[in-house]
């Protein structure tokens, strides 16, 4: 959130399942996090982010911190949510807007596959990138892409 603001945008939608992982946030990682919560161009939503979507429009971008098991907390099975999900945002995105997401993990090739298979049904000029991250102590990729038209 810090760094997106960083950015100047008119607002943002923060979107997030947990409302403990907010507070958290706010109250033990000042130093990632500063004063971006009590930013006025900020809307914090405490939702499933179906859910929201269902009710959301209007994105130039969209940045998705994708749960990777999200049969952990629905029942359906994970590659039918994840092209729901899809299928929704594609549909909440502005003329050329955009999407970027963390895939996980570079050794879950099992999720990199699955996502590799399902992306390409929704969005176009997918450009994938590693980075370490040194809280996990490996490397994950991340993606971005536009909407197929």
């Amino acid at each position: 959130l810090k760094e997106v603001l960083q950015y100047n945008p008119e607002s943002v939608e923060l979107v997030d399942i947990d409302e403990e992982v907010i507070k958290a946030s706010q109250r033990f990682l000042k130093s990632v996090c500063g004063d971006s919560f009590n930013d006025p161009r900020v809307k914090i939503t405490i939702d499933e982010v179906n859910n929201f979507l269902d009710k959301a429009d209007g994105f130039d971008v969209v940045i998705y911190d994708l749960h990777m098991h999200p049969e952990a907390f629905t029942d359906m099975d994970r590659k039918s949510y994840i092209n729901e999900l899809f299928s929704k945002i594609i549909g909440r995105l502005n003329t050329g807007g955009k999407i970027s997401l963390q895939c996980g993990s570079e050794e879950d090739n099992e999720t990199l596959a699955m996502l590799k298979g399902i992306l390409p049904k929704y969005f176009k000029d997918i450009c994938y990138s590693s980075f370490f991250i040194p809280s996990f102590c490996e490397k994950w990729v991340f993606a971005e892409a536009q909407p197929i038209a």
